[in-house]
């Protein structure tokens, strides 16, 4: 009888007749049981002891959804299928059916006494569609408790051609405790012999009053379909049940499937869930389940272990010890059993403990690109379950998600939500999703993804379930590069009056972001006057406006400009980049640098008329072209900016001799000689980098002194040609002379390419000296070169070096003095000689190669000097007041030597070229 829903074929088509109801029924007394409850009538507190009694009271009217149930008959079949026998006889009319239960057993209830069936209604076949079992104070054992049963349980046939049947519980049972099903309703759809169209299931809903905890309010959120129940059912077992009571507080209980492995099988397992008010979740295998273990959730000695599942399984709820025991053997504990699935008494059933984790990463972007986000999910306890998980991906305002770009198990709920299934297969899964940006706001856009994971397994840490990363899709700023096609590679280098004509191609990179065809606007400098400006389409060239766009589906635009040079100066021309859409706003500017001077000729005139011993002083400007201040004896001193410009720089000369000097000048573009007699080079700065052109150097082949000069050595990387100039500062040769030239170097910064480009490799020395040479180099502070001396040798020579450094600091580069022909061969340099005194260095790499046997070294401190780019020791450098004293009046800029820069009292000068003055 399924306990306590007496079948409608217990009437068979010979019941008929009227209803039998009257005023007078005895039995009215039985329809409602409300008075006869005593207990408290108020929302129960839902509490795992609670939960547990509302639990065990429901599996009474509905032992389908309980632990150990299965399908029997129908009918009379179905009653006492246990054991005892019901009495059935005919009652007071012809729709009533009197039964007499006499030790009735039907699984956990016995039941002992009398009931009434009375039919409602019959269908066509003649039986009962409708009808109400009246329990008139029938005795109920129930699991070795003692009750008192009265109420009705009405079934109503709902369909025709399918079994449904719902049942409407009004019922008390009195023991020790009372329980009321208030209107509590069980209905079921098909049955194990016959399924409906759809809709196969059971669903309760109603309220359970009990004497000692209150009100429970009980309704399906999810239709229960269970094997049990149904045994063609193949879809696994499923359910879920929300049990209210006071304040909104809520228990689940439930029951599904869950995916596990059993050696190379991927199969399903079923259990049943609990979840109280998100503060305890029970899990239970469906398979060795039993009442008690669903109903004693009380957990009595707190170990973690429900006194229900301890008393299944032969441990005792009073000892909080057995928790961490292991009853099978199989290394396992106890309270892991019971926490993931296991059965403490079989070692072949693996535990379900994962640890599931998600994380993100995500880099920035350029404007016009998609951001992939990429995923990696990861099962930190990896164990047999098959795990499905389910993946939210939340982005916010401002990205969205494209359904044209996400796999097949994804659906996209909305712009900015992404649900996706997956089947954790590996411990460790890549994976990625990808994002998309509003292309119209051209500005930076910050914002964040979100990634949740859901998924009906066993997960021992919850906090690393989700993630989130930040998500920023730069601004549109592309880069332009740009080629010159036609004309000078470098820079422009103009006299006064000169017309010239070059051309160049710009393209857009693409994968910096891009707009679309965009139009080039020339601004000149105003000692530049654009005669023509042509763009080249379909290969012609064509008159431009400044709104022509000429690019191509390359993103490359062509354009060809002629100029004519109208007044001294040096500024570049600029190539800026417009859209039409964006107004006068500037994507870009591209700087093709411009020279134009007069003649260096007008110099040179002054010395061809000047005396042995003049002094030559130049007014500012730009002066192109070769100079020889080698025949006489003369000193060449700029007033204030005058730069000396080579045109090309292959063959563009400055000669010194005589004992001459030149100082005072900005030197570019030109290899600046020392010959003959030698010469001095003071003050004087080497420096084209700014507007695109080698900075020039030093070539001496005679005795020279090179002092309180600045030389600025770079890597040019050219939008216009990426050309790489390297370059040695000063380059001592000593293969023509007998004893080789003798040179003091003194309170000179050399600055190489590595301070700007560390990353680039740049095989510069800032001093290199070939065959023979004296070198006394003293105060030079020496940054970022590859080489600070490297020396050249030759196997027909006599090798001789005569080097003596002191008081220098070099930083920043990879070697200190480097025999270019080490370790290929050493050529012999007998009697050469290094001395190295009070200097301060920091290599990345060796300090001396090829160099053994011939290097002394005195009181020297291999450390970082804590100088800043421009050569000037900061507050804390080891610099300051440590030089030997070296006679030096002033530094690199004029500053007086010694200055006390520590502070403490006692001037002493400064190692390197610059004196640090004291603080203020």
């Amino acid at each position: 009888m399924k306990y306590l829903i007496v079948s409608l074929v217990v009437f068979l088509a010979a019941c008929g007749g009227g209803n039998g109801e009257s005023d007078s029924d005895p039995l009215n007394q039985y329809f409602s049981v409300e008075g006869d409850f005593s207990g408290s009538d108020v929302r129960a507190s839902i509490t795992p002891e609670s939960v547990g009694t509302a639990l065990n009271s429901l599996f009474w009217v509905a032992p389908e959804l309980g632990p150990g149930y299965s399908e029997h008959g129908s009918g009379t079949d179905a009653l006492c299928i246990d054991g005892g026998n019901v009495s059935i006889t005919s009652g007071s009319n012809g729709n009533e059916k009197n039964l007499l239960f006499k030790q009735c057993q039907d699984g956990a209830i016995t039941i002992s006494g009398s009931a009434t069936f009375r039919a409602h209604s019959f269908d066509e076949y003649g039986r009962a569609s409708d009808a109400t079992t009246i329990y008139q104070d029938v005795e109920a054992n129930i699991n070795g408790e003692s009750y008192i049963l009265r109420g009705t349980a009405r079934s109503m046939s709902l369909d025709d051609s399918c079994p449904v049947t719902q049942t409407t519980f009004n019922m008390l049972f009195t023991g020790q405790n009372q329980v009321w099903f208030d209107n509590f309703v069980f209905k079921r759809t098909g049955d194990s012999r016959l399924l409906c169209g759809s809709g196969n299931g059971i669903v309760v809903y109603g309220d359970l009053v009990d004497s000692q905890h209150g009100r429970f309010k009980f309704s399906t959120t999810e239709m229960f379909t269970l094997k049990s129940m149904v045994p063609l059912y193949d879809a696994g077992d499923v359910g879920l049940l929300k049990i209210q009571g006071a304040d909104n507080q809520a228990a689940y209980w439930g029951v599904d499937t869950y995916p596990v492995k059993f050696e190379h099988i991927y199969t399903t397992d079923s259990r049943y869930y609990i979840d109280i008010n998100g503060e305890y979740q029970y899990q239970f295998r469906l398979e060795g389940s039993t009442p008690s273990m669903l109903t004693k959730l009380v957990d009595s000695d707190g170990d973690g272990l429900t006194d229900g599942w301890e008393l299944h399984y032969g441990l005792n709820p009073y000892d909080d010890s057995d928790a961490l025991s292991d009853l099978d053997g199989d290394g396992i504990s106890n309270l892991d059993e019971f926490l993931y699935l296991g059965d403490p008494l079989d070692p072949n059933i693996e535990i379900l403990k994962s640890d599931i984790s998600v994380s993100l990463s995500s880099q920035p972007v350029n404007y016009g690109k998609s951001i992939d986000v990429d995923v990696k999910f990861e099962n930190h306890q990896p164990n047999g379950e098959l795990l499905d998980i389910n993946t939210t991906y939340a982005v916010t305002s401002g990205f969205y998600f494209d359904s044209r770009y996400f796999p097949s198990n994804c659906q996209l709920v909305s712009e900015q939500q992404l649900d996706c299934t997956m089947n954790m297969t590996s411990d460790s899964i890549d994976s990625y999703v990808r994002v998309f940006t509003n292309d119209q706001e051209l500005g930076q856009l910050e914002g964040g993804l979100t990634v949740t994971l859901d998924w009906h397994g066993t997960d021992v840490n919850l906090d690393n379930n989700s993630d989130t990363v930040e998500l920023v899709r730069l601004a549109y700023n592309p880069i332009f590069s740009a080629r010159v096609r036609e004309g000078s590679l470098e820079s422009l280098i103009l006299y006064k009056g000169d017309q010239a004509t070059f051309s160049v191609s710009i393209s857009q990179d693409f994968e910096s972001g891009s707009l679309g065809s965009v139009y080039m606007q020339p601004k000149l400098p105003s000692n530049l006057e654009l005669l023509k400006f042509e763009c080249s389409i379909s290969g012609d060239w064509v008159d431009c406006d400044e709104t022509t766009q000429v690019e191509d589906d390359y993103h490359v635009g062509i354009y060809r400009l002629t100029v004519k040079a109208i007044d001294e100066g040096k500024s570049p021309a600029q190539m800026i980049m417009k859209h039409r859409s964006l107004g006068d706003h500037e994507l870009a500017s591209i700087e093709y640098p411009v020279w134009v001077g007069k003649s260096s000729e007008y110099i040179q005139s002054q010395v061809e008329a000047a005396s042995a011993g003049d002094v030559i002083r130049v007014s500012p400007g730009v002066y192109i072209g070769s100079l020889d201040l080698s025949q006489k004896l003369v000193h060449l001193q700029a007033e204030q900016s005058v730069d000396l410009v080579g045109m090309r720089r292959s063959d563009g000369r400055v000669y010194l001799g005589k004992g001459g000097s030149i100082s005072g000048f900005n030197i570019v573009n030109l290899r600046l000689d020392i010959v003959g007699e030698g010469g001095k080079v003071h003050s004087n700065t080497f420096d084209g980098k700014e507007l695109l052109l080698y900075s020039g150097n030093i070539y001496v082949s005679a005795n020279a002194e090179i002092t309180a000069n600045r030389f600025m050595s770079h890597n040019i990387t050219s939008r216009w040609n990426s050309v790489y100039h390297v370059c040695s500062a000063v380059e001592i040769d000593g293969r023509d002379q007998e004893q080789g030239p003798s040179v003091i170097l003194q309170n000179n910064l050399l600055k190489g390419p590595i301070m700007d480009q560390p990353e680039e490799y740049t095989p510069c020395s800032a001093v290199s000296i070939g065959v023979k040479a004296s070198l006394n180099a003293s105060h030079n502070t020496v940054l970022g070169f590859y080489k600070w001396l490297s020396l050249s040798l030759y196997p027909s020579l006599d090798n001789l070096f005569d080097v003596s450094l002191t008081n220098n600091v070099w930083a920043y580069g990879w070697h200190g003095v480097y025999n270019n022909d080490e370790p290929e061969e050493v050529y012999p340099m007998s009697g050469s000689r290094f001395v190295l005194e009070n200097n301060v260095w920091l290599n990345s790499r060796e300090d001396f190669v090829g160099l053994d046997g011939y290097v002394e070294l005195y009181n020297n401190q291999s450390t970082d000097p804590l100088v800043e780019k421009n050569g000037v020791p900061n507050s804390d450098s080891v610099l300051i007041d440590t030089a030997l004293a070296s006679g030096l009046e002033y530094d690199i800029e004029g500053t007086l030597r010694p200055q006390d820069g520590d502070g403490d009292g006692s001037a002493i000068a400064d190692i390197g070229a610059f004196e640090r003055a004291p603080e203020q």
